[in-house]
Order: structure tokens, then sequence, then C-alpha cells
């Protein structure tokens, strides 16, 4: 998807200050140690985003109510699930996906060897002002969806570009029965990963506008045969600041 490029020269910039101070130890360790909170912090709240009721109530009781052990438990599977992905050397791979999802959508961190999600065999729709794709066209979509990202990454577009690119077909074609936003934003942050650029996170409070931005995109790209966006949105500008929100607090400047 196409993002903003003052949004992506601000990162690039940032980059290259970190890629400047990749010889101090010191930033190293700090380096390191943020992206390990940073991505924590990612796996709870997309947890979150998906239990709004229960992260509400567990904003007002406190991190030992019942709530909040639920959404930390799901946080747990998520970042299960992250490390699974990294036995994949090829991000473009099919499976790596649907291991992902797997364990997400069954909540469990250990899942039998070699389970896999299986693609939906219904129709579902999401309360959204768009509905996903018939359940027949998922196989075809998917596969255009992944030469897609491999051509964008691969190519001239920047890999934000190419991770959100991700993120929207997942979340919007909904190919799996559950877990398909949580996927969607893992897929992302294993893809940002791949070309050592920090994860973002949508925090819990911005639910509603995240849900927003995604709806008007899906909307527009719902006239379009492979369900692609071909414009710059505003749900792409969102999450590429998202990214920059994380090199902020990188940088120590958050």
């Amino acid at each position: 998807m196409k993002v903003d490029k003052s949004i992506l020269r601000e990162i690039d910039r940032k980059l290259g200050y970190i890629k400047e101070k990749e010889g101090s130890a010191y930033f190293n360790l700090a380096f390191n140690r943020r992206r390990q909170f940073l991505r924590a912090l990612a796996n709870f709240h997309s947890s979150a985003i998906e239990h709004p009721v229960e992260s509400s109530l567990s904003l007002k009781k406190g991190r030992r109510s019942h709530e909040a052990r639920k959404i930390k438990e799901a946080a747990k599977v998520i970042q299960s699930a992250w490390l699974a992905s990294m036995s994949y050397t090829d991000i473009f791979n099919p499976d790596m996906v649907k291991a992902m999802n797997y364990m997400i959508q069954n909540n469990t961190p250990n899942p039998p060897k070699n389970k896999l999600g299986a693609f939906r065999q219904a129709r579902v729709t999401l309360g959204l002002n768009f509905t996903p794709p018939n359940y027949v066209k998922i196989p075809e979509l998917m596969d255009s969806l992944y030469r897609r990202i491999q051509t964008q990454y691969e190519g001239a577009a920047h890999p934000i570009e190419a991770s959100i690119e991700a993120h929207f077909g997942i979340a919007t074609i909904q190919p799996f029965g559950d877990g398909n936003k949580r996927t969607a934003r893992l897929y992302q942050a294993r893809i940002l990963d791949s070309k050592a650029l920090p994860i973002p996170y949508i925090p819990v409070g911005e639910r509603l506008f995240y849900l927003k931005l995604l709806e008007e995109a899906g909307y527009a790209a719902s006239v379009h045969k492979d369900r692609a966006s071909t414009e710059e949105t505003n749900f792409a500008n969102y999450l590429a600041s998202r990214v920059n929100v994380s090199l902020e607090f990188i940088l120590g400047r958050k």
C-alpha cells in the first residue's frame, strides 16, 4: 500500500541515525531492550483490541484482575506464534502465516507439530461497511496477496508499504475462521523485523479509530478484483506513523 512519502522520509532519517549509533555498546543494549519491550507491548495491545470489554475492565481494576490475566495469556500465545514464525526463513511461505493463525485461533502456545490454520468455509461479515470475499475465492486471493507483497518487498516499494499490504490483505480478505486481524498485525511485524524495522503497536485506546480506517480502505478496495488498494490511504499512513512512534521510543524520545 502507498504511504505518504514525508512519513517514509522521516522514518528513513531516524533509521540512518540508528545505523550511525550501532557501534556503541550502550546504544545496542538500549536498542535491543526497547525492541523487546515494544514486541511485548504490541502483543498485549493486539490481544486487547480483540477483547475491548475485558481490556476496559482491566484498566479499571488493575493488572491483577481476571480480565487482565486473560488478555496477558492471549498475548503470550501471540508471542509464541511470533517465535514459531522465526523457524521459517521464507517470510512469503503461506504455511508460516497458517501456523501463526492456528496458534492464535486456537489460543495455544504449544500446538501439535505441523498444525496449520485452515481457510474458512463459510461467508462472514465484520460489522463494517464492506463484506469480505466469498470463501471460494480465498485461495486465489491469498496467492495474489503473497505475490503482491513479495513484488513490493523485493522491488522499489518501501518495506513498510509491503508490510502494510500484508496487514491490510489478511484483515480484509479474512481468510481464516478467527484471529485474522491478530494474524495480520503479527505478519506485518514479521516482515518489518526481517528488514530490522521496529514493530509498531496499535494502542487499545485507538481501536475504534483503527477499525474506522480499515473500514474506509477496505470499502475502497472491495471494488477491485484482487481486493488491493491502489491509492494512498489514511489506514496505511496511520500504520506507518505507528512505526515512526516505535522509532521515537527506541531513540529514547518517548
